[in-house]
């Protein structure tokens, strides 16, 4: 609901335009003219019944403001969303906040699918696909989110948050057999690197993301039991969780605990004795693949190992989907076939011995 007040001061006449509406704060904003304070108030109330943000701060401020203190604010982001927020900051900077909208969002999005990118990696062209669209967006959401434009009170919505996903092709699923395993473990042990060979146990036991095993800090762990855990307190699927640390991963983080930081805050996988930056893993992985032998062959294909070692060794999709904190079922159906000749063995053993 938009109220017009009638203000006099020392410098006349005012008019102050309020507009109130159920589950956003009040906003307001004085003009000398009084059709222009209703003009104003007819078209805030309109925006914020949209989600639009359209407080002041949001007219003051711009999305590379955003990128540059959430970045500064996030020193521990990984690789992935630094890129994605500094392609908005550099294409899309000059933009203000006020002018941020869910179809202009969508619009970018949609112009990134099939666009040229040059990888610098191996100096190859490639075409962006619907995932990598995906991300920018939810990566520009949590900029624009709680910790970022939200909770500073530059904005009173995400114009971002909410945001129907593509629809992505169907993701790969590449995991290491025994002797690949042992290869890898070999190489990331003669690197000499023991950060690196710690990091990628951990990963094969517990099947966590990199970005939860980066984000572990002493305090997360206990490493006194038979089974070692680390407690992941907020995940991509929004929910905590434990990690399970088994055998020789257990093993070389109590050894890697031996010349941890002093402080407690510090990070278990850290790139300097401060603890306070995650540790640069992806150069000393490459290379670890490099010397095992092992091509086509990402980090985050550990995760994929430990599940599809589970459901090989007769893990039901349930407890996969537990393990790997995955937030809905269809998730965890890439390793259904792994399962099936589980499910026959114990329907012949179980349900075939009840029916004999």
């Amino acid at each position: 609901m938009a109220t017009i007040s009638v203000l006099k001061g020392k410098r006349g006449v005012t008019y102050q335009a309020k507009v109130r509406l159920r589950g956003h704060p009040p906003v307001s904003r004085n003009f000398k003219s009084k059709t222009r304070a209703k003009t104003w108030a007819s078209e805030t109330e309109a925006a914020l019944r949209r989600g639009e943000a359209v407080t002041n701060e949001a007219r003051k401020h711009t999305i590379e403001e955003v990128v540059n203190r959430f970045l500064t604010e996030r020193p521990e982001l990984s690789k992935d969303p630094v890129s994605a927020l500094n392609w908005w900051k550099h294409e899309h900077g000059h933009r203000r906040l006020s002018e941020i909208t869910k179809p202009w969002l969508v619009e970018v999005r949609a112009g990134l699918v099939g666009e040229p990118v040059l990888n610098t990696q191996d100096g190859k062209t490639y075409r962006q696909g619907a995932a990598t669209a995906n991300r920018r967006v939810v990566y520009l959401a949590a900029a624009l989110g709680k910790k970022g434009a939200l909770g500073w009170g530059w904005m009173l919505t995400n114009p971002a948050a909410g945001i129907e996903k593509l629809p992505e092709p169907p993701g790969r699923t590449r995991w290491l057999t025994d002797e690949e395993r042992e290869r890898l473990i070999a190489a990331c042990r003669e690197s000499g690197d023991q950060t690196l060979l710690t990091l990628v146990l951990c990963a094969l036991s517990s099947g966590a993301r990199v970005g939860e095993l980066l984000s572990l800090r002493w305090r997360d762990l206990d490493l006194t039991n038979v089974m070692g855990t680390g407690t992941i307190h907020t995940s991509k699927s929004g929910h905590g969780r434990t990690l399970y640390f088994a055998s020789r991963a257990l093993t070389a983080l109590r050894e890697h605990a031996k010349v941890r930081p002093i402080t407690e805050q510090g990070r278990v996988f850290a790139s300097g004795p401060s603890g306070r930056y995650p540790y640069q893993y992806q150069e000393p992985f490459r290379a670890a693949c490099k010397a095992a032998g092992i091509e086509g062959f990402k980090f985050h294909d550990l995760r994929h190992t430990a599940a599809s070692y589970m459901a090989q060794n007769g893990a039901s999709l349930l407890e996969i989907g537990m393990v790997l904190g995955h937030r809905s079922p269809e998730t965890t159906k890439r390793y259904a076939h792994l399962t099936k000749t589980h499910a026959k063995d114990l329907v012949a053993r179980v349900l075939g011995e009840k029916l004999a």
